[in-house]
């Protein structure tokens, strides 16, 4: 009997197993084809200068791999199994507006199409190695806390221009034209770009209604392989051939070999025997300023990720480890030479989380799958629509450009708002990075002007009783349990990151409250111990002890309370009150000076 049990639970076991390998197995093929459209997509972003545009499908497959090696990293060194680390969107435009300098100075100067394409390939590289280098730096000397100090108007001018330039480049790209300004929008103006916007405007419409209202987690990657099929599809009907969709812009049309092995694809570093002079390496000196705001980027968009993945995740992350494992990851592919930044995807780290995954078949399937398409011999990019490329990046667009410039004028205050769109109108005008130094000029000339006018912040703790009069039942369960409630005064001046330092004390004085619950439930097991083991009446027992032995401590420290004579059932109730009675902090900001949304957030 005792043998046939045993084996009952074994088979259990090994049928639990089994299922949650095939639901690590299933949301790993979920999430892959998630992240294939998004890879080419981002590649179109980084490689949108025209120079490019005949090389997108090689330089596509380089992406795949990128996203393969942030994966294998991510599932290897993070502490949560369901995580996805991929390339990430906050960090585009840095690497955009590398690689277009890189061309630009290249046509100025004269350079081949090898020296070029070579040369931006490995500034990069260089500049996801660096910044992978440097956020390893910030997470081993936990300096997080500072990069939070990035004004968030200058953050959300940022991301809301990321949304305007995904957007911009994937009507671009539906339409097979170019959008770089605000005057070339008229070029949709024209017979053959109409046309092409209809059916990306479709597809967009289509990806739109499926992310925001359909709930089984396949709805999307069924969409997105609907789409490519359906075009395939009307070819066939109308007995039009891929290369007549490729002639006419339907679909990127491929220069030189068609099909390419993986290896050969590192001939377009342009490098032969580790010399480097087939790059112009003065370029890449001039695209530093541009890795440092990469950095910043990075690093504040991982911080904001993790943050939201800790506020969905029951158990608390080390919030500098994670760092670290992004920080290894950048590292990592930038030594492969792929060259795209990359973070944790909350989104979909979220979504796998929920889902129950909590294996790392998950991120092995993801990694492997994406590897694939990097090592077949051709590219994918060759049989897609560019409108299907479009309509992503045109949704992609419309969320972070609709949530920094639109929906964050109800979230952030008018000051921030107003700060936020002239930052935005500032990079659209200038250079990127002089775009972002005239958001933090103008929020620092904000925060002097404001800050001359009020006090540093004071953080009080008080007693936190009212003034309302109570029955004595009541009165003692306060005088328990009052503890269990803080109340905390602030006044003066809240700016950026001093909201971190609040937060912080704020969480010391949590602590500070449970460890004293703790210490309480002790303090009464111990007494109702006693008190069993000495019933009233018992010689050992001395009406002092009795008093003494029952405390609990309040709002500034240990007191008694309970009287004489106590019962052991209301004393067992109040055992029960500890166990069972919320905590409270109350934070009174009457007297705060908001400046930035980012101060009331993280408060």
């Amino acid at each position: 009997m005792a043998a046939a049990a045993a084996a009952a639970n074994v088979k259990g076991k090994q049928q639990l197993r089994m299922a949650a390998l095939r639901q690590n197995v299933l949301y790993g093929i979920i999430n892959s084809i998630v992240g294939i459209p998004t890879m080419i997509s981002f590649a179109a972003i980084v490689y949108q200068d025209p120079f490019y545009k005949p090389l997108l499908g090689q330089l596509a497959r380089l992406s795949f791999f990128s996203a393969a090696t942030h994966q294998l990293v991510f599932t290897l060194c993070s502490s949560l199994p369901f995580a996805v680390g991929q390339p990430q969107d906050v960090g585009l435009i840095f690497l955009s507006a590398m690689a277009t300098s890189v061309a630009d100075t290249g046509r100025e100067i004269g350079l081949s199409s090898a020296e070029i394409v070579g040369t931006a390939l490995l500034t990069l590289t260089v500049a996801t190695a660096a910044v992978g280098v440097l956020t390893m730096l910030v997470a081993k000397f936990r300096l997080a806390t500072l990069v939070q100090y990035v004004p968030l108007p200058v953050v959300g001018g940022y991301l809301g221009y990321v949304g305007y330039f995904c957007l911009a480049a994937g009507i671009g790209l539906g339409c097979n034209t170019n959008i770089d300004s605000f005057s070339s929008w008229s070029h949709l103006a024209h017979r053959d770009a109409l046309i092409k916007f209809a059916p990306t405007l479709a597809a967009a419409l289509v990806l739109w209604v499926c992310m925001t209202r359909a709930r089984s987690p396949w709805a999307l990657p069924i969409t997105l392989a609907a789409i490519p099929v359906a075009f395939h599809v009307y070819l066939l009907v109308t007995g039009a051939t891929l290369q007549q969709a490729q002639d006419a812009g339907w679909v990127l049309k491929p220069q030189g070999k068609t099909t390419e092995q993986f290896w050969e694809l590192y001939n377009l570093f342009n490098i032969s025997d580790w010399r480097l002079s087939g790059v112009y390496l003065p370029a890449l000196a001039r695209q530093i300023p541009k890795m440092l705001g990469l950095f910043f980027v990075v690093t504040f968009g991982s911080c904001l990720d993790v943050a939201a993945i800790q506020a969905d995740t029951p158990y608390p992350i080390d919030f500098n480890n994670e760092l670290g494992t992004v920080g290894l990851s950048n590292v990592v592919v930038g030594l492969t030479g792929s060259g795209y930044t990359g973070s944790y995807i909350f989104s979909q780290t979220i979504f796998s989380m929920r889902a129950g995954v909590d294996g790392t078949a998950h991120g092995a399937i993801i990694a492997a799958l994406e590897a694939t398409i990097f090592l077949v011999p051709f590219s994918v990019v060759q049989y897609l629509p560019t409108f299907f490329f479009g309509a992503l990046l045109t949704v992609f667009g419309i969320e972070i450009a609709g949530d920094w410039l639109i929906r964050s004028y109800s979230k952030v205050t008018r000051a921030e708002y107003l700060l936020l769109l002239a930052t935005f109108i500032a990079i659209m005008q200038l250079e990127l990075e002089k775009g972002v130094a005239a958001g933090m000029l103008m929020c620092t000339i904000f925060f002097a002007v404001t800050y001359a006018r009020a006090n540093m912040s004071a953080f009080t703790v008080l007693q936190a009783r009212s003034a309302a009069v109570r029955s004595v039942h009541e009165s003692r369960l306060l005088d328990a349990l009052g503890y269990r409630l803080a109340t905390v005064a602030l006044s003066g001046y809240m700016f950026f990151g001093s909201s971190v330092l609040v937060s912080n004390k704020v969480v010391q004085v949590a602590e500070a409250i449970m460890a004293s619950s703790a210490a309480s439930s002790t303090a009464i097991r111990r007494h109702l111990q006693h008190a069993a083991a000495h019933p009233p009446g018992s010689t050992s027992t001395s009406k002092g002890h009795a008093r003494s032995a029952f405390t609990v401590p309040l709002n500034n420290g240990p007191a008694t309370a309970a009287a004489s004579g106590s019962s052991p059932g209301h004393e067992a109730g109040l055992a029960l009150l500890e166990q069972q009675a919320p905590a409270f902090i109350i934070l009174d900001f009457r007297f705060v000076v908001w400046d930035f949304a980012s101060a009331i957030a993280a408060d």
